[in-house]
């Protein structure tokens, strides 16, 4: 019998998975003398090499495994298997190791595909997880980027400070999320983070799917299907991946095994599509027209009237839609952008103040000066004095 230590951390569920697919690939006739250790100071406390403890055939860890050991690990010659850990945490060492690795890059271009099937965004995003950077969340990142940027779209992306408080995290997270285009398809790193993400929407009264639909990953069932509403979430395939490691360790623990080293990436099941990212209504793609027709004409004297002329459908329906997904009126956005541009102007140019207004699209410098003190609690003056 191989005696064989599986160092996971199992509070998760793609750790119980790996550890299913470990056991599947054995099968009946396991000749594997298995230790699982769930707590990484057991695997210390094996590879310190204590006298009467008969030393491991086989070794197999996940991304979880604490530096410490990592350095026993690189300095042992015990055939080694890691789960998400790459071959650069592990120094020089190639002999006997092999590196088995979920596909994040096949996971971004999952999660951007799935989106442009849903229809048209205004905006797209990415949500760190909290805590310091994680490599694994990078290359989702990238993918997700990347495959986005093919079809002409530009990807925003939120970190969470690692020194700062989940509710700070949470606070800004809420202003970020409100400050998005929308309609807008956010995607998080896991399934975790994207359960934050749908409480700060919950909390500014946002609607999902229709102002944001929310994507995660790792399809936590118990996760996914209690959140509100259900989450939309990229499938991994964690079994596969413990499979694939039981039966790479199988073939180093032979005799003839080769000197190895190179990463070998376990493709994902798919997307779950939930409630979450529900395919937009016709009615995103009118408000994306409204939008983009108040942005690139605020400046002339245009109204209400000009913009429900545009979209070709009557008032009543135009702002109905518009505040759904917005949360505001037409009219409101577009003295929004009026005064946001006369704001930009205080601070960047020393003309006089009157000449700012004909060129923001209010037809009253009068109705400018009460709009902005309204808005901005000063009056435009006193707002310059500020830059």
């Amino acid at each position: 019998m191989k005696k064989v230590l599986v160092s996971l951390r199992l509070a998760g569920i793609n750790a119980r998975q790996e550890l299913t697919g470990i056991f599947r690939y054995l099968g009946k006739s396991r000749d594997w003398d298995i230790r699982v250790l769930s707590e990484v100071t057991e695997l210390r406390r094996e590879l310190a090499g204590r006298e009467g403890i008969r030393q491991p055939d086989g070794i197999i860890v996940d991304a979880t495994c604490p530096d410490d050991a990592i350095a026993l690990l690189s300095a042992s010659r015990v055939p080694l298997v890691t789960m998400d850990l790459l071959p650069s945490r592990l120094g020089n060492r190639t002999e006997a190791v092999q590196c088995i690795r979920c596909d994040d890059g096949g996971i971004g271009i999952a999660a951007a595909r799935h989106f442009l099937s849903c229809g048209n965004f205004a905006s797209f995003a990415f949500v760190h997880p909290t805590g310091r950077s994680r490599t694994w969340a990078q290359r989702r990142e990238e993918a997700f980027h990347a495959e986005l940027a093919r079809h002409g779209h530009h990807v925003v992306s939120y970190e969470a400070s690692e020194a700062e408080s989940p509710a700070d995290d949470h606070r800004r997270l809420v202003e970020w999320l409100r400050g998005l285009p929308k309609p807008a398809a956010v995607f998080a790193a896991w399934d975790g983070r994207a359960r934050q993400v749908l409480e700060a929407c919950r909390e500014m009264r946002a609607k999902v799917p229709a102002q944001i639909a929310v994507l995660g990953v790792d399809n936590d069932e118990l996760l996914c299907e209690s959140s509100v509403p259900p989450l939309s979430s990229v499938i991994p395939d964690p079994e596969t991946e413990g499979f694939m490691a039981a039966k790479a360790l199988d073939a180093l623990m032979r005799p003839t095994r080769h000197q190895t080293g190179n990463v070998k990436v376990c493709r994902i099941k798919g997307v779950a599509q939930r409630e979450s990212t529900s395919p937009i209504a016709p009615a995103a793609s009118l408000v994306r027209k409204a939008l983009g027709f108040m942005k690139e004409n605020f400046r002339k004297p245009i109204g209400v009237p000009d913009v429900v002329a545009h979209l070709r459908v009557s008032r009543r329906l135009a702002d109905k839609r518009f505040r759904e997904l917005q949360g505001e009126s037409i009219l409101e956005h577009l003295t929004k952008l009026r005064l946001e541009h006369i704001a930009a102007q205080l601070l960047r140019s020393k003309r006089p103040i009157k000449s700012l207004i004909p060129a923001s699209g209010f037809g009253s410098l009068n109705q400018a000066k009460t709009l902005f003190r309204r808005a901005y609690g000063k009056s435009m003056r006193e707002f310059r004095s500020l830059a």
